[in-house]
């Protein structure tokens, strides 16, 4: 087997010895080509069949180094890359292969995407305690502490109503007492703890009649005897709640030890140079283990820079990339009748910011380097007829295009849409979804391969492997955060370069835009049809439903309809949380009973989604009870009350996008929000933060300085940990001087070594 100790460390020596050949020229004396020799001997003979690719680049090393057609500084340039492959091979290592790294380890960090040894080695604290390591008879209430005492007596203690255990263990130095309270197992404490042995404990220290610390860290034996008034710092993990402190420092120091070594800094030596950072591993060693607080913020702010800098290259080469590639350029003259004729159609008027975005998107697509556009706009606000338009120009110049949608209910809504407003230019129109029967799929495939259909509307269902187009020009990704990257990806997997929208709802604050979308153009819808009335958005209480439920019947009896949104499909033992299920069945039985109602979840299946999504439409359905399936793109305009009970479990984006499914006509609309007694004071303070605001931009920007970018980044970037999404909204002017500095080292660049290295990483990460 192989020792991937000694493994590296022969990788490191080998390192060393092409660092001093570049170091001269690329010189290479008959001594140092012997000693290179020798060691890429000692490599190819240390590895075996473990890791299969790690014995294929040791071959390739040899293979370079005995290639005789190149001159040095090539030959060392060859093997300089394959050094990093082999680098990145064992840093991408599956976190399992990490001794300690058991399979609950493993399963529990995967879902913060640590999943290799580079993630857990990245993986920084997001804080730091400060302990000074004192006499019992120095220590004082509300600062962190080490000290060391003889174990005076434990006693164990049983709390009834919480049906919990606390062991109180009293030590003593030099007379001074400190009483040490731990919850659990009691047995745990009663192995380890002895009366009148020595022990060391550390935390925070709390005075409630006498001074307290509550689940202290403790060690009882070889434990390091700190000098008296020394400031210690421990870094802070967010760490999964069955994960101790100590057994993930174990992992993490092992993965230090063996692996950090290897880690080659992707920042260039000039810009390491002119921002006097640290290297990478020092870095990382420090932040892991630091000796100075005062030097964390400043090492912090150096691996801040380092992450942003690798984010914001990934997506400026995609952009480089982009502009390289070539496309079918769209003639306007072609669709030019249809597209008067659709608008003269029209029973509104295109807003000057939709003739804007349209505008905007025209320009990309006559061009034959592919567009890459966002389109964002506000609920209701009208992207769907601009996609529309932009599909008649694509199909007018012999393309087919392809709508994207992440639900059936969306796919089949912009199905009936489509159909409704192309009825004029008899374009072959298909619905592609997993809900068709075997035999229509196969034969609408074959169509579609064919060239036979112009226009294919579905879900994922478009991109399994025996889907085949013909000739796709254009790409719309409706909602586009709810795909994963890799379906956005496969979105395209057999067309050649297709223009690609992207439209979503999701308001995206400015800074959110240069930054973490930079690689995309940006149009914003920033108007709302004019026929429409603001919504009146309400709170009440439990207290309050009868009148809202008279307020409802009268609704249904003036012909009009009523969604009311539940968070949970079924009562859950955890949280006391209505449920959908449990409130249609007792209102529509009670209140609602001669009222058509209907249920929609996501249990429910997809042929019966779409009959009472098309009962709702045609006003057959009165009050629809429902999950939040109805955020996105249901265009009811017959409905005009959305009834949303505990706001409290949805961010203020959702709620946007809720209440969007009312108000799409020029009738008066109403959403109501229900909210218990007991609701926290920062829970309230959001949802009457929701009350007065109607613009989504201005509610994006407020819950993105209280909770972060997560209804707004989605799956934009697989793979990027809760540290960085926290990090990226402190630190929003790293970010734009980053993304400045990568701009210009591609625009100057010709992508010489060390951008070779970060392209290398970056396959490695996808």
């Amino acid at each position: 087997m192989i020792q991937i100790n000694e493994f590296i460390k022969i990788l490191l020596i080998l390192r060393q010895q092409i660092n001093e050949i570049v170091r001269n020229n690329y010189h290479l004396s008959y001594q140092s080509e012997e000693s290179l020799k020798k060691t890429i001997n000692e490599i190819n003979n240390s590895v075996d069949d473990e890791i299969p690719k790690l014995k294929i680049l040791s071959r390739k090393l040899e293979f370079f180094f005995n290639n005789i057609s190149t001159d040095t500084a090539e030959k060392i340039k060859n093997i300089i890359m394959i050094i990093w492959l082999i680098e990145l091979e064992l840093l991408y290592q599956p976190l399992k292969n990490l001794k300690g790294a058991g399979k609950v380890f493993c399963e529990l960090f995967a879902k913060k995407n640590i999943t290799t040894i580079i993630d857990l080695i990245e993986y920084l604290p997001y804080n730091y305690e400060i302990y000074r390591v004192s006499k019992i008879s120095e220590i004082y209430a509300d600062e962190y502490f080490i000290v060391s005492g003889i174990v005076k007596s434990i006693k164990i203690q049983y709390l009834k109503p919480q049906k919990k255990y606390i062991t109180n263990i009293l030590i003593e130095e030099e007379s001074a007492e400190l009483t040490c309270r731990f919850f659990g197992n009691p047995a745990i404490f009663k192995k380890t703890i002895k009366e009148n042995e020595l022990i060391q404990v550390s935390g925070k220290v709390i005075y409630r009649d006498y001074y307290q610390m509550i689940n202290p860290k403790f060690k009882t034996v070889n434990f390091e005897k700190y000098k008296h008034g020394a400031i210690i710092v421990r870094p802070v993990y967010s760490l999964p709640e069955r994960i101790n402190y100590a057994n993930f420092k174990k992992v993490l120091d092992t993965a230090l030890n063996i692996y950090l070594p290897i880690m080659t800094d992707y920042l260039s030596s000039k810009i390491i140079k002119n921002k006097n950072f640290l290297k990478l591993t020092e870095c990382l060693e420090f932040l892991h283990n630091p000796s100075d607080i005062q030097k964390i913020s400043e090492y912090r702010r150096q691996m801040l820079f380092r992450n942003f800098y690798f984010f914001q290259f990934i997506i400026q080469s995609n952009r480089v990339t982009i502009t390289k590639l070539k496309c079918a350029a769209f003639d306007y003259g072609k669709a030019a009748d249809k597209i008067k004729k659709l608008i003269n159609s029209l029973n509104f008027s295109l807003t000057k910011s939709q003739q804007k975005t349209f505008n905007e998107i025209l320009n990309d697509i006559s061009k034959d380097t592919p567009m890459r556009r966002l389109l964002q706009g506000d609920v209701g606000s009208g992207k769907t007829i601009i996609a529309i338009l932009s599909t008649i120009v694509c199909v007018e110049n012999n393309c087919q295009a392809v709508i994207m949608c992440p639900s059936e209910l969306l796919a089949h809504q912009h199905y009936n849409t489509f159909l409704k407003f192309l009825e004029f230019a008899n374009y072959r129109i298909c619905l592609l979804t997993s809900a068709i029967s075997k035999k229509t799929r196969e034969i609408l495939l074959e169509k579609i391969s064919g060239g036979e259909i112009d226009i294919i509307i579905g879900t994922h269902s478009i991109i399994q492997k025996d889907v085949n187009f013909y000739k796709v020009g254009l790409v719309v990704i409706d909602e586009q955060h709810r795909f994963g990257v890799k379906q956005r990806l496969l979105a395209v997997k057999h067309s050649t370069n297709p223009h690609l929208l992207y439209m979503t709802a999701t308001p995206i604050p400015r800074t959110l835009g240069l930054t973490i979308f930079s690689d995309f153009d940006i149009s914003v819808i920033s108007e709302k049809p004019r026929n429409r009335k603001k919504i009146i958005t309400k709170i009440i209480t439990e207290k309050e439903e009868e009148a809202l439920f008279a307020n409802i019947r009268k609704n249904a009896e003036n012909g009009f309809q009523t969604f009311i949104v539940y968070p949970v499909i079924d009562e859950s033992s955890k949280r006391e949380l209505k449920s959908v299920k449990m409130r249609f069945e007792k209102l529509s039985n009670t209140v609602f009973k001669d009222i058509n109602c209907a249920m929609l979840h996501s249990k429910i299946n997809d042929e019966q989604r779409v009959n009472i999504m098309n009962d709702f439409a045609s006003n057959k359905i009165k009050i629809l009870f429902s999950t939040t399936i109805i955020e996105i793109g249901i265009d009811i305009p017959n409905a005009n009350m959305m009834i949303i009970e505990h706001p409290e479990c949805f961010g203020l984006a959702q709620l946007h996008q809720l209440r969007g499914r009312i108000g799409r006509n020029p009738i008066q609309s109403y959403c109501y929000l229900i909210i218990s007694e007991n609701l926290s004071t920062l829970s309230k303070q959001r949802i009457e933060k929701f009350t007065e605001l109607d613009d989504g931009l201005a509610l994006a920007e407020f819950d993105l300085q209280n909770r972060g970018c997560g209804d707004f980044i989605g799956e934009r970037q697989s793979g990027l940990s809760e540290n960085f999404i926290k990090d990226f909204f402190k630190h929003t002017d790293l970010m734009l001087e980053v993304k400045k500095i990568v701009f210009e080292i591609l625009r100057n660049s010709d992508f010489k070594t060390k951008y070779l290295y970060l392209k290398k990483q970056m396959i490695f990460r996808k």
